[in-house]
């Protein structure tokens, strides 16, 4: 007889179950400086999906830094008020 295997994502990954709100804000206030200090790097990613972007054209690069501050003022808002709530 022929048996079949499947794993998940979980079987594969030891992934930790418990995410705190933390980390994920972390994560995202890491993509938020990647965008305010690399903003051509954004506007290269979005080049995939819109081929006229010109990834080095400056007058482009307000738009992922305001992206950036969002996300991290996002982040910071979040934690703050959660703090402690868990």
């Amino acid at each position: 007889t022929t048996e079949i295997y499947t794993l998940s994502l979980h079987d594969a990954l030891p992934i930790s179950s418990k995410i705190t709100l933390e980390a994920i804000c972390g994560l995202f206030v890491a993509v938020g400086l990647y965008s305010v200090l690399f903003p051509q790097g954004l506007l290269g990613w979005a080049k995939a999906a819109h081929p006229e972007i010109d990834p080095t054209d400056e007058r482009l690069w307000w738009v992922p830094r305001c992206i950036g501050i969002c996300f991290i003022v996002f982040s910071v808002l979040i934690v703050v008020m959660f703090a402690g709530k868990s």
